[in-house]
């Protein structure tokens, strides 16, 4: 699958996502609600699906840093709305790549405020 066909399923997903999470939630405002699996959500330590919470892998349970990170997601898609989030997400990913999304930028610099750790680009 070439990077162009990827990105447009992405988006697509994403999409699709906030629609079905934003009529069955209506955006839900307060703490995430947190879910946790075994193995690696989509592929990462933990994920933030707006209007559904915060999923983390059960060997990160516990990691400080990443639920503040991924907090910062939730507290993002309730300012921002679930659809402007996932579609500037997912725009902002193409446009500056994972590291320098301002999403992630602003969900890293939170995570250092409340914890003091500092996750640097490897």
């Amino acid at each position: 699958m070439s990077k162009r066909t990827a990105a447009l399923l992405g988006l697509l997903t994403s999409i699709l996502l906030a629609v079905v999470t934003y009529l069955l939630r209506r955006r839900q405002y307060g703490p995430a609600p947190v879910y946790v699996v075994d193995g690696k959500p989509f592929g990462f330590r933990g994920v933030m699906l707006p209007g559904v919470g915060i999923i983390l892998s059960r060997q990160h349970l516990l990691d400080p840093d990443l639920m503040a990170h991924e907090q910062a997601h939730w507290m993002q898609a309730q300012r921002d709305g679930p659809f402007t989030f996932a579609r500037r997400y997912v725009w902002w990913g193409l446009r500056y790549g994972y590291w320098d999304n301002p999403y992630e930028v602003e969900a890293r610099r939170i995570a250092y405020e409340k914890t003091g750790y500092l996750l640097e680009k490897s």
